[in-house]
């Protein structure tokens, strides 16, 4: 048994983070296909496009963002336009 009350040998034991790799939380990633919250260490399914990661729910959300990802990106999308028609009378 060690006997530990009132030891002083030069350091103290206060907790520090001097680059320790302690697992900090990650933020939840949004999966573009279902819209559901996915955390990036446990993602089922990963995919690149244009520079950027996404991390999806299942291999199922995956494969649809994998055949036609601008469908599931916002900013990706063509801005609608309002179509307006001139008729010669």
């Amino acid at each position: 048994m060690q006997h530990q009350d009132n030891h002083n040998h030069g350091h103290d034991h206060t907790h520090h983070h001097h680059g320790h790799n302690h697992a900090t939380p990650v933020s939840k990633q949004k999966d573009p296909v279902c819209g559901m919250d996915v955390d990036p260490a446990t993602a089922k399914g990963t995919s690149a496009f244009q520079g950027k990661r996404y991390f999806f729910c299942n291999t199922k959300c995956q494969a649809k963002f994998d055949a036609n990802p601008e469908s599931f990106l916002g900013e990706a999308k063509a801005p609608e336009r309002k179509t307006t028609r001139f008729f010669d009378n």
